[in-house]
Parts: C-alpha cells; sequence; structure tokens
C-alpha cells in the first residue's frame, strides 16, 4: 500500500461557505491497486451462448488479509469479510423500448423477458484504527461493516456496472483484458476527512457559521415582527372601538345622566 498525498474532498464545492476556516490537511490514506482475473464472458453474436453469472448470493467472493504494522514492529493482520467479486443482477426495465433501452441506456442485457446487468467490484475502503494491541479493522455501527462513506451506509465495498459483458458487446471498444483491477483504500478513522463525513453524513457541508446564522435569525424577527403589525393594529383598533362601545352603553344606562338630559 502506497501513501497517498490527495483526498477526493475539496470542501471549497461542497460546503455553503466555500470550505472557509477548513484547514489544509494531509490525508491518512493508503491506496493498492489489485487484480482478479476475469470472469468468463464467451456470448456469441446472438447470445446464445451466453454463460450466465450467479446472482450475488451464489457469486465468488474475496476475502482480503492485510499486514499493518504499527511504529514498535509489531505486526497485525487485518481480515476483511467476504466481498463477491461479480454477479448477475435483474434491473428495472425502462420505457419505451425496454429492450433498446437495457443494452444502450442500463447498460445490460435482455434474458427471460427483462434486464439484466453484470455488476463487478471496483473500490474496497476500509477504515482502520490503532488501539494497544495493535491496528485492527473498525466499523462506524459496531458491526462488520467497515467504509469509508455514510452515504453508503459505511458499505466498504463499490460495484460498478460492466458494460463490456454480454451479448452483442463492442468488441472494438472492449477489448477483453486479462484480468480486472480493483482499487483497496485504507483509511484511518481519526482521518479529518473521515470525521467530517460522519459529522455532515456524508455531505461535507457545515452549514452556515455563527456571525452568519445571527445576522439570519436578526433578520427572520424582523420580517417576523413587521408580520404581525397589521394584526396587532387590526386587535387594538377592534378593542378601542369595543371600550368606547361599552362606555357609550355605561352612560345610557346611568340614571343620574338620564336626569340630567330630562331637566335639560
Amino acid at each position: 500500500l502506497d501513501a497517498s498525498q490527495t483526498d477526493g474532498w475539496d470542501p471549497r464545492g461542497i460546503d455553503s461557505e466555500g470550505g472557509r476556516d477548513v484547514q489544509d490537511f494531509t490525508p491518512l490514506r493508503f491506496v493498492a491497486v489489485l487484480g482478479f482475473p476475469l470472469y468468463p464472458n464467451q456470448s456469441g453474436v446472438n447470445g446464445s451462448d451466453l454463460e450466465r453469472l450467479p446472482d450475488r448470493e451464489h457469486a465468488e467472493t474475496v476475502r482480503l488479509r492485510i499486514q499493518a504494522r504499527d511504529s514498535d514492529g509489531a505486526a497485525t493482520e487485518l481480515v476483511t469479510p467476504a466481498y463477491p467479486l461479480a454477479f448477475e443482477e435483474r434491473v428495472r426495465s425502462q420505457t419505451p423500448a425496454p429492450v433498446q433501452r437495457c443494452q444502450s441506456v442500463q447498460h445490460g442485457f435482455w434474458v427471460n423477458h427483462s434486464c439484466h446487468v453484470v455488476k463487478r467490484l471496483s473500490k474496497v475502503c476500509l477504515q482502520v484504527r490503532q488501539n494497544s494491541s495493535g491496528w485492527h479493522l473498525y466499523a462506524p455501527l459496531g458491526d462488520d461493516v467497515y467504509g469509508c462513506n455514510p452515504q453508503q451506509n459505511w458499505e466498504a465495498q463499490t460495484y460498478v456496472i460492466d458494460s463490456c459483458w454480454g451479448p452483442r458487446i463492442s468488441r472494438t471498444q472492449c477489448a477483453p483484458p486479462a484480468d480486472f483491477a480493483v482499487e483497496l483504500t485504507l483509511r484511518s478513522s481519526a482521518d479529518p476527512a473521515i470525521v467530517a463525513a460522519e459529522l455532515t453524513g456524508g455531505r461535507f457541508d457545515f452549514g452556515q457559521s455563527q456571525a452568519h446564522q445571527e445576522v439570519l435569525a436578526i433578520l427572520l424577527l424582523s420580517l417576523g415582527v413587521l408580520a404581525t403589525l397589521p394584526a396587532c393594529c387590526t386587535w387594538a383598533a377592534r378593542r378601542r372601538a369595543k371600550g368606547a362601545a361599552r362606555a357609550r352603553g355605561a352612560l345610557a344606562q346611568d340614571p343620574m345622566v338620564s336626569n340630567s338630559d330630562q331637566c335639560a
């Protein structure tokens, strides 16, 4: 594994304030590219001899074993769960012209009146943490899920649709390679990008600053006061009108006032 000095997170294009006050940092990130034998694709022109792949539950799997050493030279073996390498999956057909859209849009193949795609393992990102006994895989949710992205429910594996599998593929654009590559990434759970992803739910947006929120609160409060002024004025006018009516009624019922009117 090679240390990586770059990271895919750029807060200037995601954060509401353009990443202001977000300091530069060196990611705790190690990357390697692994090669795996290519699964067979021996389909003919009409797809009659298409060799189907199993579904995800029955697909071939890979279990990664990683040797890690701490600063004292103590070695620890990190063992991942078994991840399916490649599998066939039925997807929902798109209309109109589902057969044509299955191949051109969904990058799949039409079989048994439904659209099927082949997904292959593309990336594996694992979180690691160090304690007194050495390095170990870290699961944010406390189970066997060691991924780096909360928007993927912390799943470590990422799959992509293989558009070069199935009948009627482009022989010029899909030259048969000897194997396919899987990018393996190890990240420390203390990496600022991982902490930011956990705090923001993978959005990497820390929201507005306190000063900006205070200005916004004053503005909204002022608008609220202005919005209630017509209702307050109406209520005050009605109250004055009711008070005046009660005063006139009281004067009309006062005998002293009635006698004085008669004497006059």
